[in-house]
């Protein structure tokens, strides 16, 4: 997707953003300093859901030139901080303890031009873990290149978000959100984010124990592993995956929960459902509006959930060890051995879609799924943000 250029932005380095802070400058994100004292900014952007550029604003403008000491500069500015990186590559190969971004609360890092592909955070494979982002901070609108282990990680933080970035090639997950030493990460928002996994295979989005987490415009391109393109489990809770694309080999391009993956790990929710289970891999939880090509979708050991309206092609829609789970108007090849909710499903075939082969699973003209669905309150629109017809068409698409 390719996101226009912001405003010019004033202000340069440390000594820009004392200046800003001293005239009691606000950021165009709407953070602000935690006035109320329980850790939460006044106020945050809203992210746009068609993908769209942020809008402009001001704040600190920072430039390649300064990569020497942008840890320390993110790592301590105060709540409400914004900082504008200009085109070009920051050099993060000094490792961990050198070149580890860890955004503090509250902090937004995005580029100054919006354009993701021109401001290039490299880890050369030499940093582990490139971006840690702390609660409420927001990263946006850059590329994360070859870290050698996670691109970016939400740990222990709540309200974290991340939008429109581009992540390359990363040694182990793409973004990650993990609870940090007994913490857990809640609320994070996945915005339009771009993975790409072809010579490193891992999971391209994933989270462990985290509850409300919302995953939307993300496109995972991972056509030669077998890792889940995007898959959160331990226990998370009401997780959202939608208007999505992934283009995978495994068995699960999106998966909620995991047996084998939670055992002895899983989080515990005092108000939830299905107190009778001894390990739940996920509770609750939406998949809707998606594409996945070249492997399937996987709901297992769940209390609860909803797949609705998802296009998959080169594997299953698969329901296993599960209760209370609704799959419903998708154009897939549906395997439940839970006793699920079963509605207006349709098991595809090629001459659904215009070009199956190439991941694109909008549907062709004469496909059966043209027309045949129910409509829904909660599936309004299609992957594309299209609306949906009256009656609507079956899977992700409404042409």
């Amino acid at each position: 997707m390719d996101r226009p250029r912001g405003g010019e932005l004033p202000g340069r380095g440390f000594a820009g953003l004392v200046a800003l802070l001293a005239l009691g400058c606000t950021d165009p994100a709407g953070n602000k300093d935690d006035t109320a004292g329980d850790g939460t900014p006044g106020s945050a952007l809203p992210l746009p859901e068609d993908c769209s550029a942020l809008p402009s604003g001001d704040g600190v403008r920072l430039g390649p030139e300064d990569t020497a000491t942008l840890r320390e500069t993110l790592g301590t500015a105060p709540s409400g901080s914004v900082f504008l990186l200009d085109d070009g590559t920051y050099t993060l190969t000094g490792g961990d303890a050198a070149h580890n971004l860890a955004i503090a609360p509250g902090v937004t890092v995005r580029s100054a031009s919006g354009n993701a592909a021109a401001v290039v955070l490299e880890g050369g494979y030499a940093t582990t873990e490139l971006v840690t982002l702390g609660d409420y901070a927001l990263l946006a609108e850059v590329t994360v290149a070859h870290a050698f282990g996670n691109a970016v990680s939400i740990r222990g933080a709540s309200g974290a978000r991340v939008y429109g970035v581009d992540i390359v090639e990363p040694g182990d997950i793409g973004v990650a959100v993990l609870p940090e030493r007994g913490v857990y990460s809640d609320d994070a928002v996945i915005g339009c984010v771009r993975v790409q996994h072809v010579d490193r295979c891992a999971v391209s989005i994933e989270g462990v124990q985290t509850s409300g987490t919302r995953v939307y415009g993300a496109d995972v391109d991972s056509p030669t592993c077998d890792k889940p393109g995007i898959r959160f489990g331990t226990g998370s809770r009401d997780t959202v995956v939608e208007r999505s694309r992934v283009t995978t080999v495994a068995l699960a391009g999106i998966a909620l929960g995991d047996l084998d993956y939670a055992e002895g790990n899983e989080r515990v929710y005092p108000d939830a459902a299905c107190p009778d289970r001894a390990l739940v891999g996920h509770y609750g939880g939406v998949i809707r509006n998606v594409f996945v090509s070249g492997g399937g979708i996987r709901v297992e050991d769940a209390c609860g959930g909803l797949v609705a309206h998802a296009s998959v092609w080169g594997g299953d829609l698969t329901i296993a060890f599960s209760e209370g789970v609704e799959a419903a108007g998708n154009l897939a090849s549906v395997a439940d051995s839970s006793a699920s909710t079963l509605s207006g499903n349709l098991t595809p075939s090629v001459a659904d879609f215009v070009d199956p082969a190439a991941g694109d699973l909008h549907l062709a003209d004469g496909s059966a799924a043209l027309d045949a669905g129910t409509a829904r309150a909660d599936v309004t629109d299609d992957l594309d943000g299209d609306p949906r017809g009256d009656p609507p068409d079956i899977g992700a698409d409404e042409r």
